[in-house]
């Protein structure tokens, strides 16, 4: 398909509600690191409202330090990372470079790649286990060995 009929077909479509849909946050920053739109989902991550990042760049908004588009302005190039809200929430962040037709950078991208605390309870429970595994196969032994003296 040409670009010029995936763009007819985009425009015809409502974009805004199609991406307030998508589960995962996200926002759209300028090359400046401008906010220039923030789903409702990453409203609700970050604890904050439209209003009060819209227009704003990342250090007047201070969600979080340092934000991912900051990195993605400065390197150019997609980075993904962990990043936390001021309430300690831990979230996987993916920021894109969105390019125009001459590569100068024109917006960035970023979205949820997943609630980095669900990960982070999955890896202390692996531990946990790992701890019990060890410590069980340690009482195992003391009883085998225990048992050889018996006989």
């Amino acid at each position: 398909m040409e670009k010029k009929q995936r763009e007819d077909i985009l425009h015809d479509l409502d974009l805004v509600e199609i991406l307030e849909q998508i589960h995962e946050g996200f926002a759209i920053c300028n090359a400046d690191g401008k906010m220039l739109y923030i789903t409702e989902n990453m409203e609700k991550m970050f604890h904050t409202e439209a209003e009060n990042v819209i227009g704003k760049v990342n250090d007047e908004i201070g969600i979080v330090k340092p934000a991912v588009s900051d990195r993605v302005i400065v390197e150019k190039r997609k980075i993904s990372t962990r990043q936390e809200n001021r309430f300690g929430e831990e979230f996987f962040i993916t920021g894109v470079p969105i390019f125009d037709s001459k590569q100068q950078l024109k917006y960035v991208v970023t979205y949820n790649s997943w609630e980095a605390s669900n990960d982070l309870e999955l890896e202390e429970n692996y531990h946990r286990l790992q701890q019990n595994n060890t410590r069980i196969l340690n009482e195992i032994n003391l009883l085998n060995n225990a048992r050889k003296f018996d006989y």
